[in-house]
């Protein structure tokens, strides 16, 4: 059996959520998924470096990438239509002869018993 250690890096948000997402659709742990990385990483090739690997990895993604990128752009227009513009309110249109005659307004409901003795004793 092999021996596990205990090691906290400080990861991103980003970082961590990815291997969260790697580790629900592959259906291990995150420790198998950080230790299986960690010795992809580190082990030597023999056509190159442990960096060169990651390098070379690194270039493979960066092309997919850019071929993902240049499909889009011919999927999605890059220039969105311009909103029409907002209708401003003219002077007229906001205060018609209609409004200028005064509302009648709303009876004033009458105060229950309680809130007139109450009002009836603050204003004294």
């Amino acid at each position: 059996m092999v021996e596990e250690r205990k090691i906290s890096p400080r990861i991103s948000r980003q970082a961590h959520a990815l291997l969260q997402q790697l580790c629900k659709d592959r259906r291990c742990t995150q420790a198998a998924a950080v230790d299986a990385a960690i010795l992809a990483f580190v082990t030597p090739r023999e056509d190159g470096t442990p960096q060169e690997v990651a390098l070379a990895k690194l270039d493979g993604v960066h092309q997919k990438l850019d071929t993902l990128l240049r499909l889009m752009e011919t999927l999605v227009p890059t220039q969105a239509p311009e909103p029409e513009p907002m209708q401003v309110a003219s002077y007229d249109d906001l205060y018609t002869p209609e409004d200028a005659t005064p509302a009648i307004a709303p009876p004033v409901p009458r105060l229950g018993r309680i809130r007139r003795w109450l009002l009836k004793e603050y204003r004294t």
